[in-house]
């Protein structure tokens, strides 16, 4: 689980207008300082254990600033704590604002707590600089101990592909998004708000059963409203107008016959596998028997498999994941499966399964009895509701408010009923990339100064092989899409000082400038990316003093070539080109 959490070495990322410092607050040794040698990964270079961790810090860090413009930088405290951790759950990483501010100049909102960095932001001064605004930890114990999730520890390079492991950048990614402004300050088991003051986040955070604000709840009817699922949403303008940009619409399952039973059913799609058609899958519904009781839990092979060739499974939920069952069916010939739940509501469908080809779906309980009560010649279409978006109600985007309460969970993060899923809901999944999706309509929300979205860098045009002769005038360019990109040209890897424009000149090129030619670009949206090497051959031979003065026009003999290779431009050499 993603815990919210209130409360040297130093790093400085200065990126478009925001500048964010990390303080390293570990002891020499341990944590972002440990020594141990590492190989780099996926982009990160590092080439120890806690200079990879610091490294996936700022890269976090990178992807913030893209988005925020803020005249007063950002400082960050960041460690590596020992924290709770089993088998199958941990708290991951947390953070927070290290204060909080009101009434500050230029507020939007009066007696109404702001996040520090975002009132910094909004005052256009440091409101406490004696301090720093955010703090973040993060589990030590996911590469200590070899009992917690596992043991197959935090992945730390940058192309979010960590396999079994877990995505530190994308954790980071989360917790930042709290310290900067994605939390409330209320006390959700009491109700109780932040020195008896309503918190700008709290402003936009609606409960839909009793119509009112949370800035405008008594203590008891917050305490209440934390627990209503799913009533509870976000009203932010920025959020709701943006949610058919990043959500997808809810899923259904359509029972088209028998009469008796058809019309539409709600259904959660599975976090593994292809998502439903847009235009929808129809089939005929087959229950899975697998031969070993329970016979109807999936989790082992099918003994129906002919009946099940292009129909759609029907299996129960419990006594192994998800994705077995729908591996077993798919390997039986399904086209698609439904998953009953084992206990009311929406079966949640997690996991990961790459060999998944086929889309599942999680139904209720009744809704699958109904289906068994039926067999055979239940025919079903698995669909997606007209109108309603998953993960909103009412045409808001929902907050995560489960009964019972989770602190540290609950309210100040998206629903996960969210498809596909969002950075800020309460846990990380294998979907999530360096992109910050809704979270920066949030942020829009509640007053954040936002810089002009900024898009990937990609080389379109990659500079070439030259043959020049000394003396001559040489270009490279390099073509490239993205926000605001910067370039830096190298010779064999190392960089040439001031070359810095999408194109490099060498007005009288010698031996010595002989090699390989690439040019770095990058921007704060994605990881450098280097352009295709261009090779850069000097001709040098010596002229004869026999031939005439004008040979050595660049037009007479355009690449110096010495087409007798005796190293003498002489006579042979003029009569090849004249010819």
């Amino acid at each position: 689980m993603i815990n919210k959490f209130v409360l040297a070495t130093f790093l400085t990322v200065s990126c478009f207008a925001t500048e964010i410092t990390i303080l390293n607050g570990d002891p020499a040794g341990f944590g972002l300082n440990d020594p141990t040698p590492v190989s780099p990964v996926a982009g990160n270079m590092g080439t120890t254990l806690g200079e990879q961790r610091l490294n996936v810090i700022q890269r976090a860090v990178e992807i913030w600033t893209s988005n925020l413009d803020s005249p007063v930088p950002i400082v960050i405290e960041a460690t590596m704590q020992s924290q709770t951790c089993t088998q199958t759950s941990a708290t991951l990483a947390a953070a927070g604002a290290n204060g909080i501010f009101r009434d500050f100049p230029n507020a939007p909102l009066s007696g109404t707590w702001y996040h520090a960095a975002l009132a910094n932001a909004l005052a256009g001064t440091d409101l406490d600089p004696g301090s720093h605004d955010i703090n973040v930890f993060i589990n030590i114990n996911l590469d200590a101990d070899p009992n917690c999730l596992g043991g197959n520890g935090w992945y730390y390079g940058f192309d979010h592909n960590e396999g079994a492991k877990v995505d530190l950048l994308a954790v980071l990614l989360h917790e930042f998004g709290h310290g900067l402004g994605f939390a409330n300050f209320v006390n959700e088991s009491t109700g109780t708000l932040n020195g008896g003051f309503p918190d700008v986040y709290s402003s936009f955070t609606r409960d839909l059963q009793t119509g009112k604000d949370w800035n405008a709840m008594t203590n008891a009817e917050r305490q209440a409203s934390a627990i209503n699922d799913p009533f509870v949403v976000w009203t932010g303008p920025a959020v709701t107008a943006a949610i058919p940009d990043f959500l997808q619409k809810n899923s259904i399952l359509t029972i088209n016959a028998p009469a008796p039973i058809a019309g539409d059913y709600p259904a959660q799609p599975a976090a593994f596998g292809p998502a439903v058609p847009e235009s929808g899958l129809s089939g005929e519904v087959v229950l899975l028997i697998d031969g070993t009781p329970p016979v109807n839990n999936g989790c082992e092979p099918a003994s129906n498999g002919g009946a099940l060739l292009g129909k759609i499974a029907l299996i129960d939920r419990g006594d192994c994941n998800f994705s077995d069952k729908v591996l077993n069916a798919q390997n039986a010939g399904a086209i698609a499966v439904l998953i009953a739940n084992n206990t009311t509501g929406l079966p949640p469908m997690g996991g990961s399964e790459p060999l998944v080809t086929i889309p599942s779906l999680g139904i209720e309980m009744s809704v699958g009895n109904t289906i068994k009560n039926n067999l055979p010649g239940v025919m079903v279409t698995l669909d997606y509701d007209s109108l309603n978006y998953a993960g909103t109600n009412g045409g808001f985007l929902r907050e995560n408010a489960p009964n019972p309460l989770v602190p540290g969970s609950s309210i100040s993060h998206w629903t996960p009923d969210a498809t596909p899923s969002l950075l800020m809901e309460p846990a990380i999944t294998p979907d999530l990339t360096d992109d910050v999706d809704i979270t920066l309509k949030q942020f829009e929300d509640i007053g954040w100064p936002l810089l002009a979205q900024c898009t990937g860098i990609e080389i379109t045009g990659h500079p070439e092989n030259v043959i020049a002769c000394s003396g001559q005038e040489v270009v490279f360019s390099v073509q490239v899409t993205g926000t605001d990109p910067t370039f830096q040209w190298k010779l064999d890897g190392n960089d040439l000082t001031g070359e810095v424009s999408a194109t490099l000149i060498l007005a009288s090129v010698s031996p010595a400038d002989a090699g390989n030619y690439t040019c770095e670009v990058r921007n704060g949206c994605t990881t450098p990316f280097e352009s295709n090497p261009a090779t850069l051959t000097i001709q040098n031979p010596t002229y004869s003093t026999s031939i005439l003065p004008n040979w050595r026009s660049l037009l007479d003999n355009p690449s110096c070539e010495d087409v007798n290779a005796n190293l003498i431009l002489d006579i042979a050499d003029m009569v090849f080109y004249l010819n």
